[in-house]
């Protein structure tokens, strides 16, 4: 509602405060004083909804005592007073009346810049945070990644897939053309599947295997070679009839071990650096790997078994009833110096690989060896022809079944 002083004739709304509403909200009488506040004459106007909705309401001027007027305030107020067609002083009127509008402009200009600054801070800040999820995200797909990968496919592609399992069977079948296979094929599989943990963990296995029995070849034609030495040294301090020419065959036959003794040496200790090297980079990779934890156990089973304990507990965890898990045991009673009780040991854990998986023919071999070296000659011949049968290219069982006494 529009009210106007009858004096200077200005305008004023009533409207924002007297339909304010709320629970606070009172009701309102008839009609209120009104103080204009550019001349400061008081005056009564209706309140909307109690009396008449005109636009020009009439009013009706309350007596009031007027003060004595000071002559500058004549002029003052001509100043202040609105701007009227014909007024002469128009142009300082307008200049003054538009003051006020001008502040109020600079005042909502400088809230406008706040509320600007304050979106671009907060712009900002949801651009920062964006950022910084972004990147979590990244790091999150990185190390998720892998593990997604080898839950989808394996985690190998076809090709590199294949040759582990190929490989696979070949360290099964234990003879050294096998074995060496599964080394080569494994290592091709590690070349296609860069980064990828399961082919350098099966590789490092395969080498310790195939450093094994080539450092154990290595032992047998040392072996030889000493009890040829022994005999050659008999002749010559005997001199029995012929003493000559069977000593010449002796050293022909102890040159010959010599000779063929040193590449299986020197293969054993290059497998062996090379199953190290490789265990540690599956390690690298991805430790939690039960391949990985298993190449580990087997390297230092044979290196020094006391280390291998830590990771051959968490593969036993992983896979109880693993051969190749289980087969360390073995390998870590085997290596060092021998004992009666580290060879029961080692019988106890060769006989769990067996019925754990019956083709794992390392688990064979080494049980007829210990029963060889224990003089037991039937047990060892059963073992190694039972062997045999599985896999007639084993040179490691035809040699200890040839090196066997005679049955009566």
């Amino acid at each position: 509602m529009n009210v106007r002083c009858t004096r200077c004739r200005a305008v004023y709304s009533l409207e924002d405060v007297l339909f304010g509403g709320g629970a606070d909200f009172k009701p309102l009488p008839p009609s209120i004083q009104v103080e204009c506040g550019r001349c400061a004459y008081l005056f009564e106007a209706p309140v909307p909804g109690k009396g008449a909705r005109s636009s020009n309401p009439k009013v009706t001027p309350v007596p009031r005592p007027e003060a004595p007027r000071h002559p500058s305030n004549d002029k003052i107020a001509r100043i202040l007073k609105p701007r009227r067609p014909g007024d002469a002083e128009g142009g300082a009127v307008e200049h003054h009346v538009r003051a006020p509008v001008l502040q109020r402009g600079a005042a909502d200009e400088r809230a406008s810049e706040f509320e600007r600054a304050e979106r671009l801070r907060q712009k900002r800040t949801r651009l920062g945070l964006g950022a910084a999820g972004a990147v979590a995200l990244i790091i999150a797909l990185i190390l998720v990644a892998p593990a997604l990968k080898k839950k989808l496919t394996g985690g190998l592609p076809a090709e590199a897939k294949s040759k582990v399992e190929k490989a696979r069977a070949r360290v099964l079948l234990d003879d050294q053309v096998s074995l060496g296979e599964a080394v080569r094929l494994f290592h091709e599989a590690a070349r296609l599947a860069p980064g990828e943990a399961q082919p350098e963990a099966d590789f490092a296995y395969a080498a310790v295997l195939l450093s094994e029995a080539h450092r154990e070849q290595a032992e047998r034609l040392e072996a030889s070679e000493r009890t040829d030495t022994d005999r050659l040294a008999k002749l010559q301090a005997d001199k029995p009839e012929a003493w000559e020419q069977k000593s010449a065959s002796l050293a022909n036959h102890i040159a010959r071990a010599a000779a063929d003794r040193e590449p299986h040496r020197q293969e054993a200790q290059r497998l062996i650096r090379e199953a190290h090297a490789a265990a540690n980079a599956a390690l690298e990779e991805e430790p939690d790997e039960l391949s990985v934890q298993r190449a580990q156990a087997l390297y230092w089973a044979v290196v020094d078994a006391e280390k291998g304990v830590h990771f051959l507990d968490l593969a036993r965890l992983k896979a109880p009833r693993d051969p190749l898990t289980l087969y360390v045991r073995a390998a870590a009673a085997l290596a060092g110096a021998r004992s009666r009780e580290k060879d029961d040991k080692a019988l106890s854990a060769l006989a769990e690989v067996q019925q754990a998986d019956p083709r794992f023919l390392r688990a064979l071999y080494d049980s007829a060896a210990i029963s060889a070296e224990r003089q037991q000659v039937g047990a060892a011949r059963h073992a190694l022809q039972q062997l045999l049968r599985a896999n007639p290219q084993h040179e490691r069982a035809q040699a200890l079944l040839a090196s066997l006494p005679s049955m009566p």
